[in-house]
C-alpha cells in the first residue's frame, strides 16, 4: 500500500516538501499549504503528502493520545501502514507541520530524510512551556539537521531540547494574491472577526452591527474541513480585501493554559495587513512584534475583550485620510516584508542552498507591486526597505549544498 501521494512533481527536483494536506485538510492548515505551493512555484520542488490512516474511533483516539505523548514513533508504526518507495534524491527535505502532534507521521517517512543531503522541519505552533513534556516528539525532531518554528518565544527551548540549529520563521502569506490589485474593490464588509473572538468585543460588535446596519462577519464553526485549500485561501483573500476593520489578537490569547502566557503574532495579523484592512485589537507586547509590524498605525489597539471597540472604530472613522493611509501602508509593508518568498529565502540561506531565478523573479514582482501602494510624500512613516530578518540559534555548522 502506498503511504504518500505526489501533489507536485518537478522535472529536476532538488527539494522535497512533505505536506500534511492528505491527513487533515482543515481551515487552520491552509496557510501552510499555501506556503508549500509557493515554494513549488519558486523552487525545483516535489510536494508529497502522507496518506496516514485517520484515527476515527474515540477509544482509538484515547490510546493514540497516550502513545503520542510517550512514544510517537510507536504510534507512527502502528497507524502509518505500507512501505515508502524511494524514487529520487534531493538536496533538502522540508517537513511542514502545524504542531508537534504532526510528527507522528514522520516515522514511515524517515527514508526520505536519509535520501536528502539536508533535512529541515518547520513547526507553526509550539509553546515553550510544553517542550519539556514532549520527549517523544523531541527525539523525532533530533533527526533533522535544521529546525524552524513559528513561535519566536519557543526558539531557545527547542534548540536546547534538541541540540539542533533552530530559527524563528514568522508566518507569511501569498501577498500577490491578498493585495487588492489592480482594482481596489469596495470594502463592503465593515468588520471581520476570523477565528477566535473575545466574548465582550463580539457582543459589542453585534450591537453595533444591529444599530448601524453594518455587515459584521464572523465564524460560526471551528477547524472545519475544506474541499479545496487553494480555493479557500483565494476566497479569504477576496473577503479581507473587501473588509474595512479586521479583528486581531495574540495567538490563542484566550488560552493561557495552552500558551503558558507566551505571546505570539498569529496568522491574522499577516493576512489582515496583506489584504489592506485596518487591524484593530490587542497585539502581542513583544519586541519581535514591533520588528514585524513596526510601521505607523499597524494596529489600532484596545484591550483584549474590551467592549469599547466602537469608540476605536469611531475615532478611525472621523479621519478617512488616515484610514486610507493605513490600508495602503499595510499592503505595502506586507509585500515588502511578509510574502512567503522572504521566508523561503531565509530557509535556503540557513541550510546553505542557493536561491533559484524564480525566487528572484518573485521578489521583484512583490517589490513592483508595492510601488502601487506608496504613500504621498510626507504622509506617515515609510516601510523598511529590507524584509524583516530573524537570527537562527545555531548550534552546529550548516552543511553546504
Amino acid at each position: 500500500m502506498e503511504v504518500v501521494e505526489y501533489i507536485v512533481r518537478a522535472d529536476q527536483p532538488r527539494v522535497l516538501v512533505v505536506s500534511q494536506r492528505r491527513v487533515r485538510a482543515i481551515i487552520p492548515r491552509c496557510l501552510d499549504f499555501e506556503f508549500e505551493d509557493l515554494i513549488a512555484s519558486i523552487d525545483d520542488a516535489d510536494i508529497i503528502a502522507p496518506l496516514t490512516q485517520k484515527l476515527v474511533d474515540t477509544p482509538v483516539r484515547r490510546i493514540a493520545r497516550g502513545l503520542e505523548r510517550k512514544n510517537p514513533a510507536c504510534l507512527g508504526r502502528l497507524f502509518a501502514g505500507g512501505r515508502l518507495r524511494l524514487e529520487r534524491q534531493y538536496g533538502l527535505v522540508f517537513f511542514v507541520c502545524m504542531g508537534m502532534q504532526d510528527l507522528i507521521g514522520l516515522w514511515p517517512l524517515r527514508p526520505w530524510l536519509r535520501a536528502a543531503r539536508c533535512s529541515a522541519c518547520y513547526i507553526d505552533e509550539v509553546w515553550a512551556h510544553d517542550v519539556g513534556r514532549r520527549s517523544g516528539e523531541i527525539s523525532l525532531l533530533q533527526q533533522f539537521d535544521f529546525l524552524f518554528v513559528g513561535c519566536h518565544g519557543s526558539v531557545d527551548a527547542i534548540a536546547a531540547a534538541t541540540g539542533k540549529p533552530t530559527a524563528y520563521l514568522p508566518p507569511s502569506t501569498n501577498t500577490l494574491m491578498f493585495s487588492p490589485f489592480p482594482v481596489q474593490p469596495e470594502r463592503v464588509i465593515d468588520v471581520y472577526a476570523m477565528g477566535r473572538r473575545p466574548r465582550q468585543t463580539h457582543e459589542a460588535l453585534l450591537r453595533l452591527a444591529a444599530e448601524r446596519g453594518w455587515f459584521y462577519m464572523y465564524d460560526t464553526s471551528a477547524a472545519a474541513p475544506v474541499l479545496s485549500p487553494v480555493e479557500h485561501r483565494r476566497r479569504l483573500a477576496h473577503m479581507i480585501n473587501r473588509t474595512r476593520y479586521f479583528l486581531v489578537n495574540a495567538a490563542r490569547g484566550d488560552s493561557h493554559e495552552e500558551t503558558g502566557g507566551q505571546q505570539e503574532a498569529g496568522f491574522r495579523f499577516f493576512e489582515g495587513a496583506a489584504g489592506g484592512a485596518v487591524l484593530i485589537g490587542d497585539p502581542p507586547k513583544t519586541c519581535i512584534f514591533q520588528e514585524l509590524f513596526g510601521w505607523d498605525d499597524a494596529v489600532a489597539c484596545f484591550p483584549k475583550d474590551s467592549p469599547d471597540v466602537g469608540e476605536v472604530i469611531d475615532e478611525l472613522e472621523s479621519d478617512p485620510d488616515r484610514v486610507a493611509r493605513i490600508c495602503s501602508r499595510n499592503v505595502r509593508n506586507s509585500l515588502l516584508q511578509h510574502d512567503g518568498v522572504y521566508r523561503w529565502a531565509q530557509v535556503l540561506e540557513t541550510v546553505g542552498m542557493r536561491p533559484l531565478g524564480a525566487l528572484d523573479r518573485r521578489r521583484q514582482a512583490v517589490s513592483e507591486r508595492a510601488r502601487a501602494f506608496a504613500e504621498p510624500a510626507g504622509r506617515g512613516a515609510g516601510p523598511r526597505t529590507d524584509p524583516v530578518r530573524t537570527e537562527a540559534v545555531v548550534r552546529a555548522d550548516p552543511p553546504r549544498i
